[in-house]
C-alpha cells in the first residue's frame, strides 16, 4: 500500500462547498492531501499547471464559467491530472459532457 498521499485541488466558486470539501477531506490524513483550492477557471488552471496534483474536484457551474471547459483546458495542459466532478445536476446529460470533457 503507498504511504504517497493522494494531492488534490479543489474548484468550486462557493467558500462554503471549499470548506466543506476541505474539512471532509481532512478525515482521510495521511492518504488525502489537499494542495490547493480556487474559485474560478482561471485560477484552477494556473493552480493545476504549477501544482501537477494527481485529482481535482471540479464544480461543473463555476459562475459563468463551465467546468466542463475548464475540465478540456486541464487535460489538454496536464493530462495525468485526474478530473472528478461535483453537481447537483441530477441530468445524465451533464455526466455524458464530463466523459467527452475527460473527466475520469
Amino acid at each position: 500500500m503507498s504511504s504517497v498521499p493522494v494531492r488534490v485541488v479543489l474548484v468550486d466558486d462557493h467558500e462554503m462547498i471549499l470548506a466543506g470539501l476541505q474539512a471532509m477531506l481532512a478525515g482521510f490524513s495521511g492518504r488525502v492531501r489537499v494542495v490547493g483550492q480556487a474559485g474560478t477557471g482561471d485560477d484552477a488552471a494556473r493552480l493545476v499547471t504549477t501544482l501537477r496534483p494527481d485529482v481535482v474536484l471540479l464544480d461543473v457551474r463555476l459562475g459563468p464559467e463551465s467546468g466542463l471547459d475548464l475540465c478540456r483546458r486541464i487535460t489538454g495542459h496536464v493530462p495525468e491530472t485526474r478530473v472528478v466532478f461535483l453537481s447537483v445536476y441530477d441530468d445524465e446529460q451533464y455526466v455524458f459532457e464530463a466523459l467527452r470533457a475527460g473527466a475520469g
